[in-house]
């Protein structure tokens, strides 16, 4: 029967020997015990819709016991009926996959753009946000003459001043002062502006 059936591609046989038995596809796939759809899928050549080759060479070797065909002749068929797919199917290979993620490109000159923003933003930040003066290690009481104040202020400041007089900063904003203390209560007066004048007291 091979003899007959060279000329035949795989789909066009395993149609030709079932509509010759009479059989429906329902009737046959209840016979063969395999889905109409897979029997309907082989039988009009979409091999992309089709199980993995190990379970559709199980239903070949299915037809081959109903039909007395050569299973090695079928498989054979099979293998080059789907090369042959393959080969004319210009679609993507993953077509059927689903993205996991997005692939999104972003042009060198806006993830600069982004990082001055964020660098100027900052510096814009510390010009304008109220500063802050921290005074350290200060005692409430002192049988000395002479106090040594020292400490740091936040953030960018123009000016400091102690008691009205105007202190320069170190490199850190920290800074030091030599406070002549007075018997009794002495007040202590520190001020500070930043670039737009705003003061802390």
């Amino acid at each position: 029967m091979t003899n007959n059936l060279e000329e035949k591609n795989l789909s066009q046989i395993l149609k030709e020997v079932r509509e010759k038995s009479g059989l429906s596809l329902n009737e046959f796939s209840q016979k063969l015990r395999v889905s109409q759809w897979i029997i309907q899928d082989l039988e009009n050549e979409e091999f992309e819709k089709l199980p993995a080759d190990f379970y559709v060479f199980s239903i070949l070797k299915k037809y081959c016991k109903y039909f007395d065909l050569d299973f090695d002749f079928l498989k054979e068929l099979f293998l080059k009926s789907k090369n042959d797919f393959s080969k004319n199917d210009f679609l993507p290979q993953n077509r059927f996959e689903t993205p996991n993620s997005l692939n999104i490109k972003i042009h060198p000159a806006i993830i600069i753009f982004v990082i001055v923003f964020i660098v100027l933003a900052i510096q814009i930040f510390n010009f304008i946000k109220t500063p802050e003066i921290v005074l350290e290690n200060v005692p409430k009481v002192t049988t000395s003459n002479v106090l040594n104040l020292t400490g740091y202020v936040s953030g960018e400041i123009k000016n400091l001043f102690i008691n009205g007089e105007k202190i320069n900063l170190e490199d850190d904003n920290k800074f030091s002062y030599e406070l002549i203390l007075k018997p009794g209560i002495n007040l202590l007066d520190l001020r500070a502006t930043n670039f737009i004048n705003k003061k802390v007291y």
